[in-house]
């Protein structure tokens, strides 16, 4: 069982193993001795850097208690992705544990760029079998669990008032990602720290179309537009993008906006503007720029040359006023 079932690239995942043993497999006089148990985990590519925190058999089998518990030393799955515990001395002719104890192992992995986006997951899959006394080979029955989870993407569209597709406009986004995309067009998320061959701000191609993968789901909710496309204003407020399981594994969605760009109901729609992300399932939102020269900030420089032109006039016409004056007195 895995802790929680959303993770983005590069988050560590816990499973835990948990079994109730037997010391027999079979009845009666058919009974024979269990020797070793052997937990085998696929530990799929999208799954590095696993490490077993700890193999716990608690002999009384509850595993709700600690009356009487053994830690076994800490082995790591092998080259074939399995971990044996031995379960009988034979020299001794007695068992290390008791009947019907519970085994518990827990270990971590780092999830990777291979990831599957959204559809169906990413699962891997762990079988319990064991080996009795005369024998060197597992019995053919077993226990089997699989265990999936879940990375996402997200993805916006800048477009202008018409709904065509704006290139340049560059985005700010609450995370870094590597600064290259991969053969999908696709960012691939790298954290929220800085370093080598990372970047946190992303300029939309020719079709407008930025998306951003292996994301754990989730709203986020400032994404800033650091510099708008040539001839339009830039937002002024942060974008939010949700992150959410489709069950999909390419996405196709449809706003509607109206003549003035804003988004409307499909019962008002004026303009269709369809993203389509063929490659990859992400949740899209559309981003409209609208034309324009954007105006200089409340108390910049350009409000400073409005006041200082103003000063001017007023002082000119104070001038001009006097000069008018004193030339009436002296036509006197």
């Amino acid at each position: 069982t895995a802790t929680d079932k959303s993770f983005s690239i590069g988050d560590t995942v816990t499973y835990t193993v948990s079994f109730k043993t037997s010391n027999y497999y079979g009845a009666g006089t058919e009974a024979k001795e269990i020797v070793s148990y052997t937990i085998e985990d696929t530990l799929p590519n999208f799954l590095r850097d696993v490490n077993v925190t700890s193999i716990i058999v608690d002999n009384d089998g509850n595993d709700t208690t600690t009356t009487d518990r053994t830690t076994v030393t800490t082995t790591q799955f092998d080259n074939n992705k399995k971990i044996v515990i031995n379960w009988y001395n034979e020299a001794e002719n007695k068992f290390l544990y008791n009947n019907g104890a519970t085994v518990t192992i827990t270990y971590t992995a780092v999830v990777t760029e291979k990831a599957a986006i959204d559809g169906n997951g990413n699962t891997n899959n762990v079988t319990v079998t064991w080996t009795t006394k005369d024998s060197d080979q597992p019995e053919t029955n077993k226990l089997e669990q699989k265990e999936t989870i879940y990375t996402y993407a997200i993805a916006l569209k800048k477009v202008n008032n018409k709904g065509v597709a704006l290139p340049d406009a560059v985005f700010e986004f609450p995370f870094y990602v590597k600064s290259t995309a991969d053969t999908d067009g696709a960012y691939i998320y790298a954290g929220t720290a800085t370093g080598e061959g990372l970047t946190n701000q992303i300029t939309t191609p020719n079709d407008g179309v930025i998306v951003v993968k292996g994301v754990k789901s989730g709203s986020y909710n400032n994404i800033k537009e650091v510099t708008a496309p040539a001839g339009y204003n830039k937002l002024t407020a942060p974008v939010t993008v949700q992150a959410a399981q489709t069950g999909e594994i390419t996405t196709h969605t449809i706003v509607y906006l109206d003549e003035n760009g804003n988004e409307v109901d499909k019962s008002a729609k004026v303009i269709e503007v369809p993203v389509d992300i063929n490659t990859i399932a992400a949740t899209a939102v559309v981003v409209v720029n609208k034309a324009g020269t954007e105006l200089p900030s409340t108390g910049g420089m350009g409000t400073t040359v409005f006041y200082v032109l103003g000063a001017v006039l007023v002082l000119g016409a104070v001038v001009l006023l006097v000069t008018k004056k004193r030339m009436s007195d002296a036509n006197r």
